[in-house]
C-alpha cells in the first residue's frame, strides 16, 4: 500500500466525513414529508438538504469507493466495478442500493423532477438515513481494515 494512495484515501475520507456532518445537519433541520403545502423557509432547508445529499453521495459513490480500490491495489474499472466491490467489503448489500443513491443524485444534480419537487425532496428525505448508514459502515471497515479513525 503506497503512501501515495493511502494519503488520497486519507483526503477523500476527510472530505466525506466533512459533507457527512453538513449533510446530517441539514437531516435535522428539514421538516418532514409532504411538502405539497411547505412554507418557503422549508424549501431552503430541503434545497440544502438536496444539495448536500447530493454531494455526499458523489463523493462516496465517484471518489471514496475509486479511492478504496486504488489503495487496495484493485484495478480501478467501471462504476459498477467499484460497486460490486463495495458489495464484496460488505460496505452494501447490494448494488442496487448504490444505484438508487446514484440515480437519486443525478435527479437532483441534472433537476430532471423539477415539476414535482414535493416527491424529489420527500424522496431524498427518505434516503438520507439510507446515505448516512453507508458512510457508517465505510468509517468502521476502513477503522477496521486501515487503521484510520474517525474525525467524530
Amino acid at each position: 500500500m503506497s503512501t501515495a494512495s493511502r494519503e488520497y484515501l486519507l483526503e477523500c475520507w476527510g472530505s466525506t466525513e466533512r459533507a457527512l456532518r453538513w449533510l446530517e445537519r441539514s437531516y435535522r433541520l428539514a421538516s418532514r414529508p409532504p411538502y405539497e403545502t411547505a412554507s418557503e423557509e422549508d424549501w431552503d432547508q430541503l434545497e440544502a438538504l438536496s444539495g448536500r445529499f447530493a454531494r455526499l453521495a458523489d463523493l462516496v459513490i465517484h471518489k471514496l469507493f475509486r479511492a478504496l480500490d486504488r489503495h487496495e491495489f484493485e484495478a480501478t474499472g467501471s462504476l459498477l466495478d467499484a460497486a460490486n466491490r463495495a458489495v464484496k467489503r460488505g460496505l452494501t448489500g447490494s448494488v442496487d442500493e448504490l444505484r438508487e443513491l446514484k440515480d437519486l443524485r443525478n435527479e437532483i444534480v441534472h433537476e430532471y423532477a423539477v415539476e414535482d419537487l414535493p416527491a424529489l425532496y420527500a424522496e431524498i428525505y427518505r434516503a438520507t438515513p439510507e446515505l448516512i448508514s453507508l458512510v457508517g459502515r465505510i468509517r468502521e471497515y476502513l477503522k477496521e481494515t486501515h487503521g484510520i479513525g474517525s474525525g467524530k
